[in-house]
């Protein structure tokens, strides 16, 4: 990588730290805690039925989870994008100097 590019990458990175920092904020995904199931010889019917809705909510937590990381990583393309553009850019106008 050339000076031109490494000095253009850093200053594009640079441009965008607040925005990311916005984003990052805004699109953190927590993984839920993985859900323990115990063994079915050592549960109650109580612990049955309170393990059946942990686990409606694990699952629904998970897929808010993996839709999350969907998004997160279109984010990532759509900025990765944007910045290899404006790095290419930034060269084009410093050689036309």
């Amino acid at each position: 990588m050339s000076g031109r590019i490494r000095a253009a990458s850093v200053l594009a990175l640079l441009t965008l730290a607040p925005v990311d920092a916005a984003y990052a904020q805004a699109y953190s995904c927590y993984r839920p805690a993985e859900l323990r199931v115990p063994s079915g010889y050592r549960i109650t019917e109580h612990d049955r039925e309170r393990l059946v809705r942990d686990a409606a909510i694990y699952l629904a937590d998970m897929q808010n989870y993996a839709e999350c990381l969907r998004k997160e990583h279109e984010h990532a393309m759509d900025e990765l994008d944007d910045v290899a553009d404006r790095i290419e850019r930034m060269d084009e106008e410093y050689s036309r100097k």
